[in-house]
């Protein structure tokens, strides 16, 4: 999610998610295969609600309030992905939860 939040992408589907996060598993050696079904529920879960986003599907709104909270769980998971490399340099966000 914290790369997907760095994109500058003012939406994204459930379905992108499902593609990164099933990419970065399989680079892990995992042969879980996630579908957009499943993320969704992960999502809300963590507190990240999905909503409609037109015929496309659903998906999250990456405003102010989403972006802060993908970063929250970033910090809660060891400082996950927050370290600075060329996705995030200007990332105040990522700064102020290291």
């Amino acid at each position: 999610m914290l790369n997907l939040a760095h994109s500058g992408k003012a939406q994204t589907l459930v379905g992108e998610i499902a593609v990164e996060v099933n990419r970065l598993s399989k680079g892990r050696g995992e042969r879980v295969n996630y579908d957009a079904e499943r993320i969704g529920h992960a999502l809300k879960k963590i507190g990240l609600s999905t909503r409609r986003l037109g015929k496309a599907g659903r998906g999250l709104v990456m405003d102010s309030t989403t972006i802060a909270r993908i970063h929250e769980l970033a910090k809660g998971y060891g400082d996950a992905g927050l370290e600075q490399d060329e996705t995030n340099l200007r990332c105040l966000l990522c700064a102020e939860n290291k």
